[in-house]
């Protein structure tokens, strides 16, 4: 049963809770499974088995922002004008976000070497607080 085969190839070992897809995945980065006619998409069978429905007129996304997430705690069942809002908020909070980084990264560069050591320590610990919130402190 496809369910099975949804586990066995399931790692529920990552730090952020993910469930991540580790058989096949298609260009875009999301898992993809066979249902005995065609290759599906590996989350939306996931959150169809949890929920017990269909996802037909529905789009499964990914709270977690994972491609190859298929816990159903990180999917959402949304319309394509909710999906399309999420993503536009969440493309003008990453702008916002590297502009505050930009602006921290400035004020660093004009003031690190000047600074005594509580004003750099501050830097630093704003600018990996910030790399942090964009998932770029890996």
């Amino acid at each position: 049963p496809i369910a099975q085969r949804l586990e066995k190839f399931t790692n529920k070992t990552d730090q952020s809770g993910c469930w991540l897809w580790t058989a096949s995945k298609n260009e875009h980065g999301y898992g993809q499974i066979w249902d005995g006619k065609t290759n599906r998409a590996a989350h939306v069978i996931a959150w169809e088995i949890a929920n017990g429905l269909s996802a037909r007129g529905k789009i499964i996304g990914h709270s977690c922002e994972t491609r190859d997430c298929v816990n159903p705690a990180h999917l959402d069942a949304v319309t394509a004008s909710e999906n399309s809002q999420w993503h536009r908020k969440r493309t003008l909070q990453l702008l916002q976000d590297r502009k505050e980084l930009v602006a921290a990264l400035r004020l660093a560069a004009d003031d690190l070497l000047d600074g005594d050591y509580e004003t750099r320590a501050g830097y630093v610990t704003e600018i990996r607080a910030l790399l942090a919130k964009l998932g770029e402190d890996k």
